[in-house]
């Protein structure tokens, strides 16, 4: 007794042996498993499974889990990630090690023996796998936002298929097996709306990408244009002898340059997807006959809103800036900032009428516009996007010179950065 109990200790310790060896691999640290904790882990797993019942065993799952948050210092989705692979990977090397064992040594030993050199195979080749093939990269192909959603939604319609499998052998379900079904049917519909939303975002990334290297190339083609006017300034001299003409047509022309360099300025953003947006946006400015100023002086790269929002709230106070703008007649300026100052601070203006705090508060409600109904649905969704990711919205009034301008604004603080 004493020696099959001991026997099924080391065949454990074997099985664990392995695992630590996968799991070494999977981190990608070579040559540096934590012997100190992986021996405190074998232990104290050992006398887990051992001293337990059969029906607690699984809980050594989360014993492992500790062992790998503990060890390497992955965080707890890296760390799960580990876990799962880990299982899979020495489920087939154990496969692979117990087939001959199972058929071929059948009769020739006891179970245990068999058990006991498989796992001695299993150590061998799980330890080789580790340092011969680069399994890490399966890792990280698994750390995809959209391959962990489908492997998850996957694993929880196997598990449910199981339960209804069940159901059809005994015809009687327990009401942990109710639980079961529906915490999977929960997690199946919840994941299913992320990964949609996902394909929403991945495919609005793609599209303001690609809108991103037109944006290069059409400041290629500004700056070849910017030379040509340029040339134009240095040669009015010989089509107007008058110098107070020369001067005119000359400040008509500089003027122009200015419209010119000004889409360069959105590059100091440094986040593809906002500089396509903004610079869509102020070509459909510049058609409109509106002249655009900008004053960018901070990334955009690093501020903890999601891309798919930062444009929609950009988008949303771009919008309505042009279409008043169009509505009143008024030319000039829309005002476009990003700057820094103890945190990032965007703010979009352009010429408005005074406005009362009444009425600034009456723009956020839901359905309120001045432009007709069921358009009114924009900066309330611009308000509940800063109330998701706690940041600070500003709508104020402002002169310059004799001309009032209404700004709306978004501050990021240090804390969301």
């Amino acid at each position: 007794m004493k020696i099959t109990y001991l026997l099924l200790a080391t065949t454990t310790v074997l099985e664990l042996l392995s695992s630590t060896f996968v799991v070494n691999g999977l981190v990608g640290k070579e040559k540096t498993i934590p012997i100190f904790k992986t021996s405190i882990f074998i232990v104290a797993t050992v006398a887990y499974i051992l001293m337990l019942p059969d029906t607690l065993t699984t809980g050594s799952y989360l014993l492992f889990l500790l062992y790998i948050k503990w060890s390497y210092n992955e965080s707890w989705k890296n760390s799960l990630i580990t876990l799962i692979l880990c299982i899979i990977l020495v489920g087939i090397v154990e496969l692979v090690s117990f087939f001959p064992f199972a058929f071929m040594m059948h009769g020739w030993l006891s179970d245990i023996m068999n058990n006991l050199f498989a796992s001695l195979c299993s150590v061998i080749l799980c330890f080789a796998v580790a340092r011969c093939i680069p399994i890490q990269h399966l890792k990280n192909w698994c750390k995809k936002t959209e391959v962990t959603y489908i492997a998850v939604v996957l694993f929880s319609l196997i598990l449910m298929c199981t339960a209804i499998i069940d159901l059809k052998m005994t015809m009687h379900l327990d009401l942990g097996d109710y639980i079961y079904i529906t915490v999977c049917v929960v997690l199946m519909w919840l994941l299913v709306v992320r990964l949609m939303r996902y394909r929403y975002e991945e495919k609005i990334r793609k599209k303001y990408f690609d809108a991103f290297c037109s944006v290069i190339d059409q400041m290629k083609r500004r700056q070849h244009k910017f030379r040509n006017q340029v040339d134009v300034v240095y040669s009015l001299h010989r089509l107007y002898n008058d110098y107070d003409t020369l001067v005119e047509e000359q400040k008509k022309y500089l003027g122009k340059l200015v419209d010119y360099e000004m889409p360069t300025d959105v590059l100091v953003l440094e986040n593809p997807i906002i500089i396509a947006h903004i610079f869509e946006k102020i070509a459909e400015a510049q058609e409109a006959g509106l002249r655009v100023r900008m004053k960018l002086s901070c990334s955009l790269a690093n501020c903890d809103i999601d891309d798919i929002h930062m444009i929609e709230i950009l988008g949303t106070f771009l919008d309505n800036a042009i279409q008043d703008m169009i509505a009143t007649e008024q030319k000039e300026f829309l005002y476009i900032e990003a700057k820094y100052e103890n945190g990032i601070i965007v703010r979009v203006a352009n010429p408005h009428r005074k406005m009362k705090n009444q009425e600034i508060q009456q723009m956020f409600e839901d359905g309120y516009s001045t432009k007709g109904e069921g358009r009114g649905i924009g900066l309330y969704h611009v308000r509940k996007l800063v109330q998701k990711y706690k940041i600070d919205l500003a709508v104020e009034n402002q002169n310059q010179g004799e001309q009032n301008y209404i700004c709306f604004s978004i501050i990021m603080k240090e804390s969301t950065l």
